[in-house]
This record gives structure tokens, C-alpha cells and sequence, in this order.
């Protein structure tokens, strides 16, 4: 560090870490003759970025970052290694954590979350409110829920928005899978202790309040952000909460999450047909795409307009560029067989809408069957549901709010009624895939088969297996 710097450093000793870095690096900076707008054109790092870490709101700015700056700047190899020793040094009035090394160096740099996603389409709207809600001056006021049908990207859209904030929250990024090895959801100590370990805590406390106190004290005076996939409930995830709003936390839940405290929960939906076609122009190729576009646009509406389906189908494609968008149609137009053709390596969707099924529990499920094995226009109310299973409408509406809040259908007004519509893909897992036999309600797969052959029922059939994508 040259003179100047180093009197600038040792002048204010009092300071914390973040002031001292961010002083510095706008020190550096004027001494370049450089605003804020044109250091970032020659570091490639944003005004907002530059502008946080020198008013002292991101504290421990990612090394990368740091070296970034240094070389549009023009620092020499020894200011850089003072400049990045500023950036990691410990805040003094940070406490220790009992059970946490001490080990800032190591935390900083600490990233589990997955590859980001190239691309996401369609979800540039949700992806700025998103981040809004993380970003707020104020810090988050409670964790961003993420909810929506079995394959719609949830989880993609969240380490997405996980990646583009990363650098506000350089304390760690922590990703978390609330699904255990064998499709068993983890308990909430299991997955209080998985973050305690992200976090450096070697040994935890043994008492279940004493480790989720220890973990609201070590969000409270840290930046990190937590990602949840596969959230079951709220239970699973409650002692994650942070109590100041320094942490972020962003769950991915296969249900709604009401009962958490200050949640901000955003619908991720289908995509429209001109998304689910860049989709798959993108993975199977643009040309392929605009050579066919009656095909292309069958195969986005045979996959219900679901990310995950279009990106398996784009895969399927790529790996035989011999074969035309219309032989996959084809495959795809035999609906029991559909699902099976949606799975490449290890994407599937027959196991992602297998895990929401099994949420729904055994008491549903024949109903449901039967439901998904008829076909109505429009979809169907409590007193369909009624007539079908023999029961009153009371338990007609409970079985389709059932529904609604696993995300295997959606509820639209038509004619004055709430009608319940299931999801293309989920009503044929229900038809063709779920398990069959004796079921906890009572109903023998030989009733479902009746209905699915066609025999005449009193509730009438109504459009599950072809429905139409949202443009």
C-alpha cells in the first residue's frame, strides 16, 4: 500500500471493517479521477455494488470482486493483497459463536449453492421482485416463499435469485435439500443442525432451543442467505427464521407457507406458449424449432408448458439430432405413456410430481384418480366431487382445497361457481402412474379403471389430459 493509503488506514483504527475497506476503496478511486458509473464500466461490477461496498453495506466483498477493482483501478500486487486483507478482516464487535470456529476467511468465501441456470424464460418480473423483497434497504422482512406445480422451476428460479445477491451476503450461501436420500422429508432438527455445520459449528448444543437460539444469533450478525428446497411445512423450516434482518432466507415449498411470520410467497406458474418455444429452442435449437413450429408448439402444450418438461423434451431432442421434432409428438400424443418419456439422466418428471402426490396422503388419493380419470370442460366444483365419491359437498370442497394447496390444481370462477381444474401433468400421474390396489379410502383400482374405460358415472367428463397451456 503506498504512503498515503497506509496513514489513511492507521488514521482510523476505530473504524469497523466494513468502513475501513469501503474508505479505502473510495480513496483508490478518487485518486484514479474515476466516478462510481465509470469505475464499473472498467470493472464490469455494478454502480449499485461499487456504491455498497464503499458506504460499508457489503462489508466482505467477494475476493473476485476485489480483483476486479484493483485491475481497473491499476493497484500494484501489493496494494491488492492490503486491499483484500482489509476486506477479510474480523468486525471487533462481532461476538464469537460457542461451537463456531472462528474462521472468517473460510466463511466468506463458502458457496453450496447449485450451478445457476444459463437462463431462465419467462420469469424476469418474478426475478426482480424477488430480489426486492431480499434487497430492501431495511434488509428482508421475512423469508421469500417460493410455491407452484411439481416442475414449474421453483427451485431454479431460487438459485437464480440465490446467484444474482450472493454478493450482499458474502458470510455464506447455504443450500439445504428439506428432502431426504430416500423422498423421506428431513426433520426440522435435521435440518437445523445441516445449516449449524454450513456455518462452521463443530459442536452444536444438545438441547433443540439452545442450537436454534445459537443459529438466530449467528444470523444476526452475519450476511448470509439460506436456500430451502422441498419445504414440507411450515414446522420443517421455523427455527431458520432469522431475528434481524441481516440473513435471507429463501424456501422453495411443494405447499403455501402461511403460517410463517412475515413470509412474501410469489406463484411460480407454467410458462406461456412463446416462453416454452424459446425454451426449447434454446436446449434442441433454434432452427430444429423454426423448422417445425406446429410440432414445437404441440410438444411445449404436451408438457403443460412446465420448465422441467420442455428442458427434458429439448434434451431428448438434442441427443438424437437425426430425429424431427415430430417423432417426439408422436411419443408424447400416448398419454400413459407420456411421463415416461419425460426423464432424461436425472431429470424426471414423473418423480417430481410423485413427491407432491405423496404429500396429499392416502385418504385423497382414489378420489383423485377418478377426477383425473374423466374428462369435463372447464373443471368441476365440490358438488361434482360429491356426486362422485357419494360424500356431501362439505367434503367435496375439502378434498379439492387438498388439491389446490398441494399444487396438483388451480381454481378458476366460471358461471358463478369455483371450479377445480387439475394440472395436464399431475392428472395423468394420478391416471396412470400413482400406486394402485387397495386404497385407504376404500376405493379398489378397479373403480378407477371403470371410469377411465369409459363407463358411464354420474359426474361428466372434463378436460385434465388436454389442457391448454396459458398464453
Amino acid at each position: 500500500m503506498d504512503a498515503d493509503n497506509a496513514e489513511f488506514a492507521v488514521a482510523a483504527p476505530a473504524l469497523t471493517a466494513e468502513q475501513t475497506f469501503g474508505m479505502v476503496l473510495r480513496t483508490h478511486r478518487v485518486a484514479a479521477g474515476l466516478t462510481q458509473e465509470e469505475l464499473s464500466e472498467l470493472s464490469c461490477l455494478s454502480v449499485r455494488a461499487i456504491r455498497n461496498m464503499e458506504i460499508g453495506r457489503t462489508g466482505r466483498p467477494q475476493r473476485q470482486s476485489v480483483v476486479l477493482l484493483a485491475n481497473a483501478l491499476g493497484l500494484s500486487d501489493s496494494v491488492l493483497d492490503e486491499l483484500l486483507r482489509t476486506g477479510r478482516r474480523v468486525r471487533p464487535e462481532r461476538p464469537a459463536c460457542p461451537g463456531a470456529e472462528a474462521r472468517p476467511e473460510e466463511r466468506d468465501t463458502r458457496c453450496e449453492l447449485p450451478a445457476d441456470a444459463p437462463e431462465l424464460f419467462g420469469r424476469a418480473g418474478l426475478v426482480e421482485r424477488i430480489e426486492e423483497h431480499l434487497l430492501a434497504p431495511s434488509g428482508p422482512a421475512g423469508p421469500a416463499i417460493l410455491t407452484g406445480q411439481p416442475g414449474a422451476g421453483k427451485t431454479a428460479l431460487a438459485v437464480h435469485v440465490a446467484h444474482r445477491v450472493r454478493t450482499r451476503f458474502p458470510d455464506g450461501q447455504i443450500f439445504v435439500d428439506a428432502q431426504g436420500p430416500r423422498c423421506e422429508p428431513m426433520s426440522a432438527d435435521a435440518v437445523l443442525g445441516r445449516v449449524l455445520r454450513s456455518l462452521g459449528v463443530t459442536d452444536p448444543p444438545r438441547r433443540a432451543e439452545e442450537r436454534s437460539a445459537l443459529l438466530r444469533a449467528m444470523l444476526s450478525t452475519r450476511r448470509v442467505i439460506v436456500v430451502v428446497d422441498n419445504v414440507g411445512g411450515e414446522a420443517q423450516v421455523r427455527s431458520l427464521l432469522p431475528a434481524a434482518a441481516r440473513s435471507a432466507l429463501i424456501l422453495v415449498g411443494r405447499c403455501p407457507l402461511p403460517a410463517l411470520p412475515q413470509g412474501r410467497t410469489w406463484q411460480v406458474d407454467e410458462l406461456g406458449t412463446a416462453d416454452g418455444l424459446a425454451l426449447l429452442a434454446g436446449v434442441a435449437g433454434a432452427r430444429r424449432v423454426a423448422d417445425e413450429p406446429a410440432e414445437a408448439r404441440a410438444i411445449v402444450e404436451q408438457c403443460g408448458g412446465l420448465p422441467l418438461a420442455v428442458r427434458i423434451a429439448g434434451c431428448w431432442l438434442a441427443a438424437r439430432p437425426h430425429r424431427g421434432l415430430h417423432a417426439l409428438t408422436n411419443l408424447l400424443a400416448d398419454a400413459p405413456g407420456r411421463l415416461e418419456r419425460l426423464q432424461v439422466g436425472d431429470l424426471s418428471v414423473r418423480s417430481s410430481i410423485a413427491a407432491h402426490h405423496r404429500d396429499l396422503g392416502a385418504r385423497d388419493m382414489p378420489t383423485v384418480r377418478l377426477l383425473a380419470a374423466r374428462e369435463r370442460e372447464g373443471g368441476f366444483d365440490a358438488a361434482d366431487v360429491a356426486a362422485l365419491t357419494g360424500g356431501d359437498t362439505a367434503r367435496g370442497q375439502e378434498i379439492i382445497d387438498n388439491l389446490v394447496h398441494h399444487q396438483l390444481a388451480t381454481v378458476t370462477v366460471g358461471g358463478g361457481r369455483l371450479l377445480c381444474r387439475l394440472y395436464p401433468l399431475p392428472a395423468l400421474y394420478s391416471t396412470y402412474c400413482a400406486p394402485r390396489g387397495q386404497d385407504a379410502g376404500g376405493t379398489p383400482t378397479r373403480a378407477i379403471r371403470r371410469v377411465a374405460s369409459g363407463a358411464p358415472q354420474h359426474l361428466p367428463a372434463f378436460s385434465v389430459i388436454t389442457g391448454r397451456v396459458r398464453a
